[in-house]
């Protein structure tokens, strides 16, 4: 009864389908392409963390050879 609940909720109302013949799962299409889109994220802001920590370095380089 609780199951068919929780299950009229991601079903359509014009189905009516039995709790064991329905499994929802993400398709290799959908997963590859969230996969795509996570490294072209890490691919377009990598390059600025590498250069914003190069820079951190120098600054603190800078620093401790002044403090000598």
């Amino acid at each position: 009864m609780i199951q068919d609940f929780y299950l009229s909720l991601f079903l359509p109302s014009n189905r009516t389908i039995k709790s064991n013949q329905y499994k929802s799962a993400f398709t290799l299409a959908e997963v590859l392409i969230t996969i795509g889109i996570i490294v072209v994220l890490a691919v377009l802001t990598l390059p600025s963390l590498i250069s914003h920590h190069k820079m951190i370095e120098s600054v603190n380089r800078l620093k401790k050879l002044i403090q000598y």
